[in-house]
């Protein structure tokens, strides 16, 4: 008997051997299976912010200090960006490419109109060799269009100045003398 004794002693030894390793595995298994979700879930989350973010950045929001940002950009308004916005979409790229043509359309439409300002009107006159007088009558009479004016300007030329008549000749006695050289 105490051999049965000593032999079912053995067997529930090592039965409790057994469940303690398996314990102790499935408590490593279940440590490396939270380990890969945390990884996984952090992973996840850290691409899908990066993507969010460039989507972000891909676009212009309509943030008062983003629509500051891309109007001082391209020296236009906050109103203009706003329309572009409104006209191609949020996609930066649609808008930068729409306010590079609005401003290229009107830097050639400024170029094709003679404002009013001193410097453009002296301008003018300076080409043309007349007056700046002349070049306001010229703006009246055509409108601000350049071609107009550059035609009104060539088809009606200054005319031309005499020269200015040059002093007489003192010669007569009852004249001065005149003047003598003193290295005579």
């Amino acid at each position: 008997m105490a051999r049965k004794k000593k032999a079912a002693a053995r067997k529930t030894v090592a039965r409790k051997k057994t469940i303690a390793r398996k314990k102790v595995a499935r408590k490593k298994v279940a440590r490396k299976a939270v380990a890969r979700k945390a990884v996984a879930r952090k992973s996840t989350r850290s691409a899908r912010s990066t993507a969010s973010r460039a989507a972000d950045r891909a676009r212009v929001s309509k943030q008062p200090a983003e629509l500051a940002y891309v109007a001082r950009k391209f020296g236009v308004g906050k109103e203009v960006v706003a329309k572009a916005i409104a006209r191609v979409g949020n996609m930066r790229a649609a808008v930068y490419a729409a306010l590079k043509t609005y401003k290229a359309r009107s830097r050639a439409a400024d170029r094709a109109k003679v404002s009013r300002q001193p410097h453009e009107v002296a301008h003018v006159a300076r080409k043309f060799g007349t007056t700046s007088a002349a070049v306001l009558a010229a703006l009246d009479a055509q409108g601000s269009s350049r071609k107009k004016v550059e035609a009104a300007l060539a088809a009606n030329p200054p005319p031309a100045n005499p020269p200015a008549a040059s002093p007489p000749a003192v010669d007569s006695p009852a004249g001065n003398p005149p003047a003598r050289n003193p290295n005579e």
